[in-house]
Formats: C-alpha cells, sequence, structure tokens
C-alpha cells in the first residue's frame, strides 16, 4: 500500500467515524419550514334571492409562504391581465403555492368547477383575451398570527370571484368575506352576487430531514475492513 492510497484511507475513516457517529445519535440536515395560510368557508353560501344558493356552492384557497418571508413580513402583489396594473405574472418571491377551489351539485350533481393553482393563475389574462387575476395579500408585524391583509380577484369570463380578508375572529384566527357573480357554472346568475364568509388559519409546517441513508453505514463498514486488511498484512 502505498502512501498516498494510506492518506486516502485515513481521511476516509475519519468520515467514516463522524458519518457513524450522526447515524448513531440520528443526526439530520437541518429542517425547512413553511406556512400554510387556508381560507375555509364557515356556513352556506347565500344566493341572489337571499337565500342559501341552490347548489350548495362551497369555496377554499390555500397559500403557501416561505418561513423567513413570512417572518420578515411581506406584500405579494401578483397580477396578469388586469386593466389597472400592469402585467407581474412571474410568481412573488416566497410565495412557493396559491390555488383555489370551488365545489357545487348545482345543474348535474357534485362537481369541482374551479380548481386553480398558482401556475394556472399565472398564465390568466384579461377577461377580453381569456382570464384575469389580481392577487395583493400582505403581512405585517412579527409573530406566527400577525394580522394578514388584502385579498384577491379571479375572472375566467364566466366567473368573477373576489375575496377580501377581515378582521381578526378569534387568536390567530381571521375572517373573510367572497362575493361571487357568474354566467356559468357557478351559478351566481343574477345580481346581488352570491355571497359567502369564513376564516382564515395558519399553520407553521416544518418538514425535518431524516438521517443519512444507509448508504452511508456500508461505506463506514467497507472502509472499518479495508483498515482491518491493512493492519493485517503489514
Amino acid at each position: 500500500m502505498t502512501l498516498s492510497t494510506g492518506r486516502v484511507l485515513k481521511s476516509g475513516l475519519a468520515f467514516c467515524l463522524a458519518a457513524c457517529m450522526a447515524l448513531g445519535s440520528g443526526a439530520a440536515m437541518p429542517a425547512d419550514a413553511a406556512v400554510i395560510v387556508n381560507w375555509t368557508q364557515v356556513g352556506p353560501t347565500m344566493g341572489p334571492s337571499g337565500g342559501p344558493h341552490p347548489g350548495n356552492l362551497t369555496f377554499s384557497a390555500q397559500m403557501v409562504v416561505r418561513d423567513d418571508v413570512w417572518d420578515r413580513g411581506f406584500n405579494f402583489t401578483l397580477n396578469s391581465g388586469s386593466n389597472t396594473w400592469p402585467d407581474q405574472v412571474s410568481a412573488p418571491d416566497g410565495m412557493e403555492a396559491f390555488g383555489i377551489r370551488f365545489v357545487t351539485d348545482y345543474g348535474s350533481g357534485p362537481r369541482v368547477v374551479w380548481d386553480y393553482d398558482l401556475e394556472d393563475i399565472l398564465q390568466i389574462r384579461h377577461p377580453d383575451g381569456g382570464f384575469a387575476a389580481a392577487i395583493s395579500i400582505g403581512r405585517g408585524g412579527s409573530g406566527t398570527f400577525a394580522s394578514l391583509f388584502g385579498g384577491f380577484y379571479l375572472n375566467n369570463q364566466e366567473n368573477d370571484v373576489q375575496v377580501d380578508i377581515g378582521p381578526f375572529v378569534g387568536l390567530g384566527v381571521q375572517g373573510y368575506n367572497l362575493l361571487a357573480h357568474s354566467d356559468g357554472p357557478l351559478g351566481c346568475f343574477e345580481s346581488p352576487w352570491c355571497e359567502s364568509s369564513g376564516i382564515v388559519t395558519v399553520t407553521r409546517v416544518d418538514t425535518t430531514a431524516v438521517p443519512e441513508p444507509a448508504s452511508a453505514a456500508l461505506l463506514c463498514m467497507g472502509l472499518l475492513g479495508l483498515a482491518g486488511v491493512r493492519r493485517r498484512f503489514t
């Protein structure tokens, strides 16, 4: 065995020892984290006539924010095809995901009539040529439950939806109000628009890395075996 090979082996053994110690202690890579914001409807959607929507129209939405952006506060602005704002067709830094959904049994039975994610929203355009979206959501202050403000608007030529975030309704829980007008499957054909309300909740999620895979342990055993062979024949 040459000197260089011996040095390589020693370096490998040092790495091996560190890897084994990490495995034995359950050490893992630093955790990633995100903050999930959910809009959840409470109570029925009220139809244009003032009574409950005949199709049990139900709204939900979710936004995922990178944890460091959440902690320092933000003012997300995303616009695609609005008459009043210049187009901004890329996701704001720190907005990892955004999506909305409507479910109704209006007409032909229960079905999802809107299901847009962030990629869909980035592609929508002004109603004259397709879709339109305007999102303006901000957060000031510190702490997981600091107040959110703003809202969002979407129009796909058949349906117009406007959602405004309201004040706190409980510890760490805000309210929201929704207005919807539709020439299509939402079933809100007349003025005033359909209305609903609900809560905005915030959850911080940590994604903890698992320990190094078993391949590191196999490498460790192999290097230790080589060391044993070298001691035996020297």
